[in-house]
C-alpha cells in the first residue's frame, strides 16, 4: 500500500497554478504565461529540483491563447537549454483544435532548435506523459507511480477542490 502524498500549492494567479508532489512538478497554463510568470516558474523548480535532487515536469496547458511574446519565447529557450528539470519534462497540452496545433507547434519548434539536455517529449495526453515520467523517474518512488502521478495531473488540472475560485 502506497502512502499517502499531498501535493504542495506553491504559486496561483489567474492565468498559472504550480504544485509539486516530491520531485515531480506541475504548471498548469489557462492562458500563454507572462515573463512574470515564466520568472516564477523558473524559480519555483530551481527550488523543487534542489531540495529532490533534480524533478520532472508536467507542463500542462489547458486553455488559451497561443500567443507568446518574444521575451517569454527567450525565457523558454533559456529553461529549456539549462535543463532546469533534470529528471525530464512532459508538455501536455490538452487543448484541442487550432490553438492545440499552434502550441504544440510552438514548444515542438522550441524543443528541436535548443536540444534540451534532459528527456522531453510534448504529448497529447495524460496516460502517455504518466508513461513518460515512470520512465525518466525508475521505479521505488511513490511519485513515480502512473496511478500517482495520474491522480495529481487530474488534481492540478481540476477548476475545483483546493484551487482557489473562478477556475
Amino acid at each position: 500500500m502506497m502512502p499517502p502524498v499531498t501535493p504542495a500549492v506553491v504559486h496561483m494567479d489567474e492565468t498559472m497554478r504550480m504544485a509539486h508532489l516530491g520531485c515531480v512538478v506541475a504548471v498548469v497554463w489557462l492562458d500563454a504565461p507572462t515573463l512574470p510568470q515564466m520568472q516564477t516558474f523558473a524559480s519555483h523548480a530551481r527550488r523543487v529540483s534542489k531540495q529532490h535532487d533534480g524533478s520532472f515536469l508536467f507542463n500542462l496547458i489547458i486553455d488559451g491563447t497561443p500567443s507568446f511574446d518574444s521575451k517569454v519565447r527567450e525565457e523558454a529557450n533559456k529553461l529549456t537549454v539549462e535543463g532546469v528539470n533534470r529528471r525530464g519534462a512532459a508538455h501536455v497540452i490538452l487543448v484541442e483544435g487550432f490553438r492545440g496545433a499552434a502550441v504544440r507547434a510552438f514548444l515542438g519548434s522550441m524543443l528541436m532548435l535548443n536540444k534540451p539536455k534532459t528527456p522531453t517529449k510534448v504529448v497529447a495526453d495524460v496516460h502517455s506523459a504518466t508513461a513518460f515520467a515512470c520512465e525518466c523517474l525508475g521505479g521505488g518512488r511513490v511519485e513515480s507511480d502512473s496511478r500517482t502521478l495520474a491522480r495529481f495531473i487530474e488534481w492540478s488540472v481540476s477548476r475545483e477542490g483546493q484551487w482557489p475560485r473562478p477556475w
